[in-house]
Parts: structure tokens; C-alpha cells; sequence
């Protein structure tokens, strides 16, 4: 997670990397079965001053963790279809072990 500030608004302007890494393609290489960057509008420290609630509480509102979620449950979605659309897929990860 990077909480990235946003000298303009004056607020935090998070990214929330992510990625997965498949079966190895070499004795030295993983493959990556899926990366995302996660990121959302920044909330001025005027709107963030209206946060309550306890640090951890406060600190979720602030790097908006419902919308990252949200954003992470779909990209999950999207992920399966894909898989869905080329079973293949599965055969070739069995084949890696």
C-alpha cells in the first residue's frame, strides 16, 4: 500500500498493488498470474477531518478500503471469466507441478 499524498488536496491518495504468482516457468522464474493497481480520487484534509471513529477505523475511510474491495472483488470476477473462457489454463498449471 502506498498512501501517496496529494499536495493539491492535501490528502492521502492511495495505491494498493497486487499481484499472484503462478507455477514456475524456470528454476528460476515465477510466473505472474495476475497483478493490479488499485488506486482511488484522494480526499482533501478538509473531507478527511470529518473522519471518526478509532485510528483503525479512520485509517480505512482514509485509504477507502470499501472501494478497494470493491475494486478487487471485480478484477477476482473478471479473472474467472477469463479463466472460464480458456480452460486450458488449468491443464497447463497441472502440467507445471
Amino acid at each position: 500500500i502506498d498512501l501517496d499524498f496529494n499536495f493539491q488536496s492535501e490528502g492521502l491518495d492511495p495505491k494498493v498493488n497486487i499481484q499472484a504468482f503462478g507455477p514456475n516457468v524456470s528454476y528460476k522464474t515465477a510466473s505472474n498470474y495476475f497483478s493490479m493497481v488499485a488506486t482511488t480520487e484522494a480526499k482533501s484534509l478538509k473531507d478527511s477531518k470529518k473522519y471518526q471513529g478509532s485510528a483503525d477505523q479512520v485509517l480505512h475511510q482514509m485509504i477507502k478500503t470499501e472501494a478497494f474491495t470493491e475494486g478487487f472483488a471485480k478484477a477476482i470476477n473478471q479473472l474467472m471469466l477469463k479463466e472460464n473462457e480458456h480452460p486450458e489454463y488449468g491443464s497447463l498449471w497441472e502440467a507445471k507441478r
